[in-house]
C-alpha cells in the first residue's frame, strides 16, 4: 500500500510529462522545416515552377500567390501542375514557416500534399485544401474551410483589394487588374453576396462572461439586430459596429426571418458595449 502511494507522485509526474513532451517533439518538427538544406530546396523548386508556369498556356490557377498586411504575415504560394507547389511565411524576424509538395486537382478545388509536416497555428502553416476562383482577370485560391470569410470581405468592400496587401490568395500582379461583376464562387456562397450594404439596428443586447482573458477583455457580447434572413442574412455573415468609437465586429450566429444574432467576440474592456439604437453593418 505505502509502495503505491509513493509511487503516485512518479505517475502523475510522468503523465503531466506527456503533453510537454509532445510539444517539445512539434517544436523540434517545426525547427526542421526552417533547415537551410530545406530553403535551398524550396528556392529550387521555385525556379522549376515559374518555368514550367512560363511553358503552358491555358491553365488557369498556375502561378505565384501572395496574401498578408506586410509586416508580420507575408504567405507565398507558388504551384504548377507538375512541380507541385512551395509555401513560404516571412515576417518582421524573417523566415516564420516553409513547405513544398505535390498538388493534386480535385473537382473544383486543389490538394495540397505537404512533404513536410504542416500544422496551421500561428504564424504558421498553410491550407491544404484551395479553391480557384477567378473574379474578371483576377485569379484567387480561397481556403475551402475560408469561403465564408472571402465573402465577407466582399461584402465588406476589403475586395477586390486595390493593392498587393489582403486576407486571401490572389495571383501576383492581379491586384491591378479590374473585375467584372461578381466573382465566380460556387452556388452555396454565390448567394450571401450582397449587392449592396446590409444595415440593422440593435433591438437587445446580452453580455456573456469571458472565460479566457478576464483582465484584458469582457467576453462576447450578443446584440439582436432588426434585420433577418428577408433581407438577405445568412449565419457566419460579418457586421461591423457603424458611426461610434469603435472597430469591434461580430458574425451572426442565429438567423430568423425578421432578426438576428451577431456575437462580439473577445470585447475589450475599454470599449463602449453597444446600446439599443446602435447601427451595425456589413459594410466596413
Amino acid at each position: 500500500m505505502h509502495r503505491h502511494i509513493a509511487l503516485l507522485p512518479l505517475l502523475l509526474a510522468s503523465c503531466s510529462a506527456i503533453p510537454a513532451q509532445e510539444d517539445t517533439a512539434a517544436e523540434d518538427r517545426f525547427r526542421e522545416r526552417l533547415e537551410e538544406h530545406v530553403s535551398v530546396e524550396a528556392k529550387r523548386r521555385s525556379g522549376e515552377i515559374t518555368r514550367e508556369v512560363a511553358s503552358i498556356e491555358g491553365q488557369s490557377w498556375a502561378g505565384s500567390y501572395y496574401y498578408g498586411d506586410g509586416r508580420g504575415v507575408n504567405v507565398s504560394l507558388d504551384l504548377a501542375p507538375k512541380t507541385g507547389f512551395v509555401f513560404r511565411w516571412n515576417g518582421c524576424m524573417g523566415l516564420y514557416d516553409q513547405n513544398y509538395g505535390a498538388v493534386e486537382e480535385k473537382p473544383g478545388k486543389l490538394h495540397l500534399e505537404c512533404e513536410l509536416p504542416n500544422e496551421r497555428k500561428g504564424f504558421r502553416g498553410i491550407a491544404t485544401e484551395l479553391v480557384p476562383v477567378n473574379w474578371g482577370k483576377r485569379h484567387y485560391l480561397l481556403r475551402a474551410d475560408g469561403m465564408m470569410d472571402f465573402v465577407n470581405d466582399v461584402n465588406a468592400g476589403s475586395e477586390p483589394r486595390g493593392g498587393a496587401w489582403g486576407s486571401h490568395l490572389l495571383r501576383r500582379g492581379d491586384e491591378a487588374l479590374p473585375v467584372e461583376g461578381e466573382p465566380m464562387l460556387p452556388a452555396k456562397w454565390k448567394g450571401a453576396l450582397l449587392t449592396s450594404p446590409l444595415d440593422g439596428r440593435v433591438i437587445g443586447v446580452r453580455e456573456e462572461p469571458d472565460t479566457d482573458d478576464e483582465d484584458r477583455n469582457r467576453g462576447p457580447v450578443m446584440v439582436t439586430l432588426s434585420i433577418g434572413s428577408k433581407r438577405g442574412v445568412v449565419e457566419g455573415m460579418r457586421f461591423y459596429i457603424k458611426d461610434q468609437d469603435s472597430r469591434e465586429w461580430g458574425q451572426a450566429t442565429a438567423v430568423e426571418a425578421d432578426r438576428c444574432t451577431v456575437r462580439l467576440a473577445s470585447y475589450a474592456t475599454k470599449t463602449p458595449i453597444p446600446a439599443e439604437g446602435w447601427v451595425l453593418s456589413t459594410r466596413r
